[in-house]
């Protein structure tokens, strides 16, 4: 039985044309290995097989790859996105893309619900290309326009990737989104009348129960350039809106999939801020994220989280010591005590450290302090303090 509200209707003559503008795409320089692989389907959901583009991380990066799900969106197929998959290879990521269900979002859900078990599945076949190479621990599902809305519509059911990112959703049924706890970020634009993100991004963003983290562009973007880059007629501002859509979403990446918990700047940090083209950035994070950046003067410790006070931490050792509040991993009898700091939610909030040659040789971590969204007081990930300035 078909979800009342979730049947994609045929999108605007616009979205059409899109599908001309997407074949003549330029292929990027030094572009990693891309092939089309058929995949047998073990479940009971979806079609019997999985026709799909994969774009491999080049050669020298360490194996096995982490996985992107690139579902289409609606006119299109997963070979279509070549510019974008092939940013995410060359960021390290191994991207499948299904060419299944070019117009049907009910059938490409079905077919998307399928994908992980397939790969892992083709995995074991040593004659495969992906033997050896795919890490399906390590997965996110990625989605533009119906294939956003799909993206919701699979992590209701699931939660074996670790993070979900919906490129200009068309609105999911709402029945599906509070029963999401995969942290999910969300992209749009002003300038997208097809899916305009007030009445398609925000009623699925506002619902989610998950972590989230959600990126506005002006009016410069549209419902096509986050995805599409460099097709005939674009413009710099298509090329610009395309580039910071990629780099918002490789760092989500490097933080869910990498555990690199720096990746964050790039999504709601000070980097993402500082990008062109940025109308809106804000988040909901149901524990904080503690993470830090490093230049050639400063060590700078950000929180992200629910509203409340934050205490950093620091030690010149490290302890793995049960508390009430998690896991205390620095040294109590070197422990020291950072001011307070009050935090905001949808902000970051930031403490600096001086970085010289005076601490090359000094060890010290950090741990952050603060408040969870139920309120409870939380110790967040231990950090390595790099103060030394590298020379």
């Amino acid at each position: 039985m078909r979800a009342v509200g979730f049947c994609v209707t045929p999108l605007s003559r616009s979205l059409a044309l899109g599908i001309v503008c997407a074949a003549t795409l330029a292929s990027i320089v030094g572009a990693q290995t891309r092939f089309d692989r058929t995949l047998a389907n073990p479940t009971s959901s979806g079609a019997a097989v999985l026709p799909t583009t994969f774009w491999q991380p080049p050669s020298s990066m360490a194996k096995p790859y982490p996985v992107a799900v690139l579902l289409h969106g609606h006119g299109f197929e997963g070979r279509d996105y070549d510019t974008l998959a092939t940013r995410f290879a060359l960021a390290g990521y191994l991207v499948a893309a299904p060419n299944t269900a070019r117009v049907d979002g009910w059938q490409q859900g079905l077919d998307a619900a399928a994908m992980l078990p397939a790969l892992r599945a083709d995995a074991l076949d040593v004659s495969s290309p992906l033997h050896g190479v795919l890490d399906a621990s390590r997965a996110a599902l990625v989605g533009h326009s119906m294939g956003g809305a799909n993206v919701i519509r699979v992590l209701t059911s699931t939660n074996e990737y670790r993070l979900g990112i919906a490129i200009t959703p068309l609105i999911a049924p709402l029945d599906y989104p509070a029963k999401v706890a995969t942290p999910t970020l969300l992209i749009g634009c002003e300038g997208d009348t097809l899916t305009p993100w007030r009445t398609n991004l925000l009623p699925i963003r506002d619902r989610l129960a998950s972590p989230w983290m959600s990126t506005i562009w002006d009016a410069t973007g549209n419902h096509l350039n986050p995805v599409f880059r460099d097709f005939s007629g674009s413009t710099a501002n298509d090329s610009l809106i395309f580039d910071v859509t990629v780099s918002t979403c490789v760092g989500a990446l490097a933080r869910y999939l990498d555990d690199e918990p720096s990746g964050l700047d790039g999504v709601v940090g000070v980097a993402a801020h500082a990008r062109a083209r940025a109308l809106a950035i804000e988040h909901r994070f149901l524990l904080p994220e503690h993470y830090a950046t490093v230049d050639t003067t400063s060590y700078a410790l950000h929180v992200a989280g629910p509203d409340g006070p934050v205490i950093e931490l620091g030690a010149f050792g490290t302890a793995t010591i049960p508390t009430p509040f998690g896991e205390l991993g620095l040294d109590p009898m070197s422990l020291l005590i950072a001011p307070a700091l009050l935090s905001s939610g949808g902000r970051v909030t930031t403490l600096s450290f001086p970085r010289g040659p005076q601490f090359a040789k000094i060890d010290v971590w950090f741990q952050s302090l603060s408040f969870a969204a139920d309120k409870s007081l939380r110790l967040g990930r231990v950090l390595e303090g790099d103060l030394g300035d590298g020379r």
